[in-house]
């Protein structure tokens, strides 16, 4: 005759849940100590709504220098010497155009620099790197 113990099943089914409460612990300080919560507003404001239905197009030109000092302006390569005169143009065309330029992080600052001044010089007064 065997005499089953029911105190041995409820050791056991409290053992698959002791992991599962251990992760989600885990997970609740993880996302406790990663999370950021925002600062509320001091005043509730209620934004202006627009008349028009679209939004204001916004040109950007990119300005890509690569590590040997290569540079494309959009889809077109440009020498150092041409690049005043390029930006002058794009500048004559249009008012509101935004300049990006993105530089290789091996090249050197002094071609970064040379690169600067001559976009100074062509009248570029806001660049965004």
């Amino acid at each position: 005759m065997r005499i089953s113990s029911t105190k041995a099943r409820s050791i056991d089914s409290e053992t698959g849940i002791l992991p599962l409460i251990n992760i989600v612990f885990l997970l609740l300080i993880f996302f406790m100590l990663a999370g950021q919560l925002s600062a509320s507003d001091p005043l509730a404001v209620e934004p202006p709504e627009s008349l028009s239905e679209t939004l204001p197009e916004e040109r950007r030109l990119t300005l890509f220098i690569s590590d040997e000092g290569t540079m494309m302006l959009e889809d077109t390569e440009v020498a150092l010497e041409q690049l005043g005169e390029e930006i002058s143009g794009r500048l004559s065309q249009e008012e509101s155009v935004d300049l990006e330029v993105k530089a290789d992080s091996a090249l050197e600052s002094t071609r970064l620099v040379q690169v600067m001044s001559r976009l100074r010089q062509a009248g570029w007064n806001r660049s965004r790197f």
